[in-house]
């Protein structure tokens, strides 16, 4: 059977970003930084920009801002350790298997909570959204 093509907007197809999106995206997070002082943040990824997971986090790891991004797994982790390793950044890369972790981390911990490009990958996108603004004493950007 031939499939038949869709339109772009039809077609609900993330990509792998573009060079607008991570220059946009950061410089918000600069003048969001510049502006509002962030001092931690907390990284909820699936892909990331490029399909490189931790990317988005690097522009505050690399100020010296307390950082930390979940991964779905122990080979993401390795990943994104070599690279904040090879960035120079201090990022804490911890392992998340499900709604339970964001749960046992304590209210307002985080200046900023954040999840590019993720949510609609999961069911229970409200839930999650709801964890987001229990840990940040600030900002949810999603």
């Amino acid at each position: 059977m031939e499939q038949k093509e869709q339109s772009g907007l039809n077609k609900f197809d993330r990509g792998m970003g573009t060079p607008y999106e991570r220059i946009s995206l950061w410089d918000f997070f600069a003048e969001l930084n510049g502006r509002k002082k962030i001092n931690s943040v907390l990284e909820l990824p699936r892909d990331g920009m490029y399909g490189i997971m931790g990317l988005n986090s690097m522009h505050f790891a690399s100020a010296g801002r307390k950082t930390t991004m979940f991964v779905e797994g122990e080979k993401e982790k390795e990943f994104v350790e070599d690279i904040s390793k090879k960035q120079k950044a201090n990022l804490d890369v911890r392992v998340y298997k499900a709604i339970a972790d964001l749960k046992k981390i304590p209210d307002s911990s985080y200046d900023l909570v954040f999840a590019f490009n993720v949510l609609s990958d999961y069911s229970n996108m409200q839930e999650i959204v709801e964890q987001m603004g229990r840990i940040s004493n600030k900002y949810v950007f999603f």
